[in-house]
């Protein structure tokens, strides 16, 4: 247990690490970079979060369903509760980038109220999949001088960017593109300005000069972790299998491509994709600033509920609030969520948010894929909450095997004002 803006906080999350498709951390260090955002906001600062979107057109293919703009949607919503939880600040910015940094939403204190307007935002990049580029350099230096300027308003700041993109760096040949076209790239490169782009050979020239300045010693990778900016990024894999390694190194500075000097303390993490669901959990984990997760797995029971697919937490008086975020390897499986007092409900599926009672809480839960399901319970009577509580999954045809995993989040009540 540990004191989070105000509240005892403990993280169990049952988090299948075995499965097939799976959201992982690339190095244990990972944790502590969000730690230390989850620190800084428990220390009275307000925390800067720059959402960055790859609007290249390889998303055409690579994300036909938009999964990236679901999962952005289902961050956002999990921050807001995580706010007015803990009566905390985040400022969201949310910008695109292709072949430049362009910031779509200006800086916004995250909240209830402001929350379908961000939704509404992000809602606008299923339609953005055109760019020409995948510009880490552009991308990272315009979100440096976004956090900066917002950094230069009264009190105190925690920093972070949260890239999503489902490429390398890479730039693409202009002899295709008429004059006015070339122009609207934003061309020359600032990195490499005296270089021509017009063939294969030369676009990847630029390539390398832009890697060269992003990771040499005192480059842009160090002056983002010197000001105390932490670096999420998540790679959306496909079948195109893109070679991640850069980005790994840019976010974690200890794994992958080798970027930067200022690899102590970690600045940041990365995640690859390979999914939707595997994307809900990427952002599940630091949707709560300041928590690590703990990896377990469990079966999935066939038709009945059983003891080895049951996933258990339990909870007492100081508990007010748990939210959990649930996947199995089975689509369609049902979810039976059990209480203390042996009595159930099913936790049906549909395209929205549903609500329900059961031992006097009140469950919230709403499935974000065919897979994974979110649930969230808040206690109305102390004495029916205490105890064991656990989360089934239930496949619905005979001999279906497969594994589900649960990440939940365990909070107690907070104050009406922020604590340190």
């Amino acid at each position: 247990m540990k004191r989070l803006i105000g509240c005892v906080v403990a993280l169990v999350c049952v988090f299948a690490w075995m499965l097939p498709a799976r959201a992982e951390a690339a190095t244990p260090s990972t944790n502590s970079a969000l730690e230390r955002v989850g620190a800084c906001i428990a220390g009275g600062g307000e925390g800067d979060l720059q959402l960055l979107i790859d609007t290249s057109g390889s998303l055409a293919q690579t994300d036909p369903t938009d999964a990236r703009v679901a999962a952005a949607k289902y961050l956002m919503g999990q921050l807001s509760t995580f706010v007015s939880t803990n009566n905390a600040r985040i400022d969201v910015a949310i910008a695109g980038f292709a072949a430049q940094f362009e910031q779509q939403m200006n800086w916004t204190q995250l909240t209830s109220g402001s929350l379908p307007g961000i939704d509404a935002k992000l809602d606008t990049f299923s339609h953005q999949n055109s760019g020409q580029d995948t510009d880490y350099w552009n991308a990272l230096t315009g979100a440096r001088k976004s956090l900066e300027a917002q950094g230069a308003t009264s009190g105190a700041h925690c920093p972070m960017v949260v890239l999503i993109t489902d490429g390398e760096y890479s730039i693409q040949p202009r002899d295709t593109l008429s004059a006015a076209q070339v122009k609207q790239q934003g061309d020359p490169k600032p990195y490499a300005p005296n270089q021509k782009l017009n063939t294969v050979a030369q676009a990847n020239a630029a390539v390398a000069d832009g890697i060269k300045d992003l990771c040499r010693p005192t480059g842009l990778a160090d002056q983002l972790r010197s000001d105390n900016i932490t670096t999420v990024a998540i790679g959306l894999s496909s079948f195109q299998k893109p070679d991640f390694s850069l980005l790994q190194g840019i976010s974690t500075g200890t794994t992958g491509t080798p970027c930067g000097s200022l690899t102590k303390p970690a600045p940041g993490a990365f995640f690859k994709a390979d999914n939707i669901d595997d994307l809900f959990f990427a952002f599940d984990q630091f949707a709560a600033p300041g928590e690590a997760p703990i990896a377990q797995t469990a079966g999935v029971c066939t038709k009945t509920a059983c003891p080895q697919g049951a996933h258990t937490f339990v909870v007492d008086s100081s508990i007010g609030r748990v939210h959990a975020l649930a996947d199995s390897t089975v689509s369609g499986a049902q979810v039976q969520l059990r209480a203390p007092s042996g009595k159930v409900l099913d936790l049906q599926m549909g395209s929205s948010a549903q609500h329900g009672t059961l031992a006097s809480a009140n469950i919230t839960w709403r499935w974000v894929s065919p897979r994974t399901i979110s649930v969230d319970l808040q206690p109305t009577n102390n004495a029916q909450w205490t105890g064991q509580w656990a989360l089934t999954f239930i496949a619905q045809t005979s001999g279906s095997r497969g594994r589900a995993c649960i990440c939940s989040v365990i909070s107690c009540p907070c104050g009406p004002t922020r604590r340190v």
